[in-house]
């Protein structure tokens, strides 16, 4: 077992994300810098998705997970799609391209500016605005709610967690559906803590 920690930087407009990894049983992990909160993306909103292609470059363990999410919205929203912590607006995008217009929300309001210039510039109007999971309320209900990639893992307390479970149970229609991602941190995270 190797606990070399490597470290890579990305250089984009003029910005420095650096990126640090582990190898730890084989995984890669990736290693935040402690002063780096992570629910602060006005510094690093413009450049996110170059961090995220950097950061999958050699193993994307998201593969094909837009597919999953327009089957998903497919199957169960016909009355309607939030994508909730959608960031820069991947699967936004995605489900635009393949005819189905979801509204997204993000806690952070440079994400959902991102966002929504890459859905206009693709030639989309989207609604898109930021709000808190936990408190947020549509403007309609829904009848499936997305939150991809680890957008759930940022509510870090029970009480948190179920908030938002609760609030958006209350934007969806009888019957809706959510689905969202999460693991189960690595040992070596919950050993250093």
């Amino acid at each position: 077992m190797s606990d070399t920690i490597k470290k890579d930087t990305i250089h984009a407009k003029g910005f420095d994300i650096g990126i640090y990894t582990t190898d730890y049983e084989n995984e890669f992990i990736q290693i935040v810098p402690e002063d780096l909160d992570l629910h602060d993306y006005d510094d690093v909103a413009e450049n996110y998705d170059l961090y995220l292609e950097e950061m999958y470059k050699n193993e994307d363990n998201y593969a094909d997970f837009r597919e999953f999410y327009l089957d998903f919205a497919r199957q169960y929203g016909s009355e309607g799609v939030i994508d909730i912590a959608c960031g820069t607006g991947a699967v936004l995008l995605y489900l635009a391209e393949h005819g189905i217009f979801a509204d997204g929300t993000d806690l952070s309001e440079a994400m959902c500016r991102v966002a929504d210039e890459k859905t206009k510039k693709s030639g989309f109007n989207l609604n898109i605005f930021p709000a808190d999971m936990t408190t947020f309320k549509g403007d309609r209900k829904y009848s499936c709610a997305i939150i991809a990639r680890s957008g759930f893992m940022h509510l870090t307390t029970p009480e948190l967690q179920r908030a938002a479970l609760i609030n958006i149970r209350e934007n969806l229609t009888d019957g809706g559906m959510l689905t969202f991602n999460t693991f189960d941190p690595h040992p070596f995270f919950r050993h250093s803590r």
